[in-house]
C-alpha cells in the first residue's frame, strides 16, 4: 500500500483549469485503487480478528447458591492438585471446579475446626493444608484423613502457640512452619512439634522467606524485621515520617519478594513501599487523586502466593 500513496503526488499549487480536471482524475484513480486494497486485506483477515478479543477467559461467580459458606474471604490458594481452598469468615471451603466443601466446627468433635474465622492457609511440601485462624490457633488438615489437628496457646506451656490469633503461615526450606501472631513469631519444629518464639510483644501480620533463606517479618507500628533462619534477628526497617502524609509506614500488613528479591511492603493506609534492602532506603507509592498511573487506593494488604 506505501507504493500507492507514493505513486501520487500533491503539487503545492495548480494553475490551470486543464491542470484541475487532470488532477481530479488522478485523485478519483487513486481512490477507487485505495479501496481496492482494503477490500483484499479486509477479505484475508480473520474474521475473529475484527471481533473483541475475550482470549477464551470466562468468569464464573461461585457464591452462597453453589454452596461457599461465606461472601466474606481472607484468603485463596491453589493446590498442587487444582483444588481451590477459600479462607472464609464462615469456614474453609474446597471447590474442585465443580462444587463446594466447606470444612466447619462440629460440636465435641476435637478433629474438626474449632474456629471458622479463616484468615491463613498455605499448602505445605507434603500436601497437607495449614489454617491460621481468628482465635482458634492453627490447624493442619491432613488430607488422607480428612482431620484436623490444632496446635493452640496452652497458658503455662512455652512450648505452644504464643497466641491464638495468627495473622500469617510460611513454611521454610526446611519444612518447619512461622506463624505470624498478635503476640510474635512463631516457629512450629516439623520434628518435635514444639513451637519456638521470636519477636515478643510484636502483632506479626506478615511473614515470608526469601529466596536467599531470611525471614521477612512485617508487623503492626514495629516496621519490619529480617532474621536469618534461626529466627535471629539481623536488621530491622523503621520507616520516617513521609512528607506525602505525615505518617511513618511502620504498620506492615503485607511481605512480597518478587522474582528479583526487591522487597515489597503493603501498609495500612500509607501506601506501598519498595525496599533496597542492601542500603535500607524506601522508595513511596501513593495514590494521587488526579493521577491516574498511581496506585488505586493507600491501603495494600495482600500478596500473591507462590
Amino acid at each position: 500500500m506505501s507504493d500507492v500513496f507514493k505513486a501520487v503526488s500533491f503539487p503545492a499549487k495548480i494553475h490551470n483549469k486543464q491542470a484541475v480536471l487532470k488532477r481530479k482524475k488522478e485523485l478519483k484513480k487513486f481512490h477507487i485503487i485505495e479501496l481496492f486494497i482494503w477490500g483484499i486485506v479486509i477479505s484475508i483477515m480473520p474474521f475473529s480478528i475484527l471481533l473483541p478479543q475475550d482470549n477464551g477467559i470466562q468468569f464464573e461467580n461461585i457464591s452462597l447458591n453453589k454452596g461457599l459458606s461465606s461472601t466474606t474471604i481472607y484468603k485463596i490458594i491453589q493446590d498442587r492438585y487444582g483444588f481451590m481452598w477459600f479462607g472464609t469468615q464462615n469456614g474453609l471451603n474446597k471447590f474442585d471446579g465443580y462444587s463446594v466443601t466447606v470444612y466447619k466446627n462440629i460440636p465435641f468433635d476435637t478433629l474438626s475446626l474449632a474456629d471458622n474465622w479463616i484468615q491463613a492457609l498455605i499448602e505445605a511440601r507434603d500436601g497437607n493444608i495449614w489454617i491460621g485462624t481468628h482465635s482458634g490457633g492453627v490447624f493442619m488438615f491432613d488430607r488422607n484423613k480428612e482431620i484436623f489437628i490444632n496446635y493452640k496457646n496452652i497458658p503455662n506451656n512455652q512450648g505452644s502457640l504464643i497466641n491464638n490469633r495468627v495473622w500469617d503461615l510460611t513454611e521454610d526450606k526446611e519444612g518447619n512452619i512461622w506463624i505470624g501472631t498478635s503476640e510474635g513469631l512463631d516457629k512450629l519444629s516439623i520434628k518435635t512439634k514444639k513451637m519456638s518464639h521470636y519477636l515478643s510483644n510484636k502483632a506479626v501480620n506478615s511473614v515470608i522467606q526469601g529466596k536467599d533463606g531470611f525471614l521477612w517479618a512485617g508487623t503492626w507500628g514495629s516496621g519490619l524485621f529480617q532474621l536469618d533462619s534461626s529466627g535471629k534477628i539481623i536488621k530491622q526497617f523503621l520507616f520516617d515520617k513521609h512528607s506525602r502524609t505525615g505518617y511513618a509506614s511502620n504498620k506492615i500488613k503485607t511481605v512480597y519478594e518478587d522474582r528479583e528479591g526487591i522487597i515489597w511492603l503493603g501498609t495500612n493506609e500509607q501506601g506501598l513501599i519498595r525496599l533496597d534492602r542492601s542500603t535500607g532506603d524506601a522508595v513511596y507509592y501513593f495514590n494521587y487523586p488526579f493521577d491516574k498511573h498511581s496506585i488505586s487506593y493507600d491501603r495494600n494488604t495482600q500478596r500473591r502466593r507462590k
